[in-house]
């Protein structure tokens, strides 16, 4: 259970790697039928009239029309408008770590060990339809 323990943990970590964005539209609704299967805390969360619950489409094609505005380029506050949201993991175990050795007089490459634990940062934004501006109010800050 030692190994498992964390050395230096007040230390702010660096990723060994940057793994690119990814953008997700989720903008399907979930149906009523769908909605039996969650949990029941997501249903009573997600029980309102207001609640809106979306799921990405499967279809890359498909997609918010370009005629619907980001939020934070709406002039109105009753319009729907296309909203985001950003959530990035910024560090966390991905991989293995592989260093080489120095090469030992004789050999003619370096031989490949495992050194450790590779770590990863990644970033996900989701685009979803919003009915309101006002359903979106963290876009109008960026």
């Amino acid at each position: 259970m030692s190994k498992l323990r964390q050395k230096n943990p007040h230390t702010i970590r660096r990723p060994d790697e940057d793994l690119p964005p990814v953008r997700s539209v989720v903008d399907s609704p979930i149906t009523a039928d769908v909605l039996s299967i969650l949990p029941q805390s997501v249903r009573d969360l997600c029980s309102s009239k207001e609640a809106q619950i979306f799921t990405e489409s499967g279809n890359s094609s498909a997609s918010l029309p370009p005629s619907v505005l980001p939020c934070n380029e709406t002039t109105s506050w009753k319009n729907g408008c296309r909203c985001s949201y950003s959530l990035c993991v910024v560090w966390y175990p991905c991989d293995l770590k592989y260093c080489k050795s120095e090469p030992v007089a004789g050999d003619a490459e370096p031989v490949e060990y495992r050194c450790g634990i590779k770590t990863c940062r990644k970033c996900r934004t989701f685009v979803y339809p919003a009915r309101r501006k006002m359903d979106c109010l963290w876009n109008l800050l960026s």
